[in-house]
């Protein structure tokens, strides 16, 4: 095993320019030891504290995800417009899986080939710490078989965090909605993001 110093991380991220969140995304992956273990188990479920406030958000929509961004908590405008969570198989009932290979969400987002490509980008960068989890292998090798486009945006190997930004969607009933869309990180990484 190969442990280089911070000096040298630091002197290779200068020579090669990156930017601060390719920065730490090469510290991320090349010593893992400096930063807090992911959560031993993905969270399944969001709290019931995560949830009354997803609820008190209404009529805003609001879901979470977890670490490698399975929806695993909504609120009931959500449902209206993203569609109904509890009917997509668990396997499947997952941010990057219906961007990428659900009609439906392909349609709903009016600039898809943005949004899925700059949502690839923040995965990368928001995973890099569970490379050997199980469910992460399961799910990236899932995308690269189902969507041909994951699997080329995949490959670029892009890192960006998340930053709030607004989505126009093209919603089946109601129209053009204009949505802000802020992402919060929950206090532990067991419930993920909302």
């Amino acid at each position: 095993p190969i442990k280089p110093s911070v000096r040298v991380l630091g002197s290779l991220a200068r020579a090669l320019r990156l930017s601060d969140v390719e920065r730490a995304h090469l510290f991320r992956l090349a010593r893992p030891d400096l930063e807090p273990s992911p959560a031993a188990q993905l969270a399944t479920a969001v709290s019931s504290p995560l949830q009354r406030t997803m609820d008190g958000l209404a009529p805003n929509p609001a879901y979470a995800v977890n670490a490698v961004w399975d929806v695993i908590g909504w609120n009931q405008p959500a449902e209206l417009v993203f569609g109904v969570f509890a009917a997509v198989d668990v396997e499947r009932r997952n941010l990057l899986h219906l961007i990428f290979c659900d009609p439906a969400w392909r349609t709903l987002l009016r600039d898809w080939k943005t949004i899925s490509a700059f949502a690839v980008a923040q995965f990368r960068e928001s995973t890099a710490r569970l490379c050997g989890d199980p469910r992460f292998k399961e799910l990236v090798g899932m995308l690269e078989s189902d969507s041909e486009s994951f699997r080329m945006h995949w490959r670029r190997r892009d890192v960006r965090q998340p930053a709030p930004q607004s989505k126009v969607l093209n919603h089946a009933r109601a129209g053009r909605l204009d949505l802000d869309y802020p992402t919060f990180q929950a206090d532990s990484d067991r419930e993920g993001a909302l």
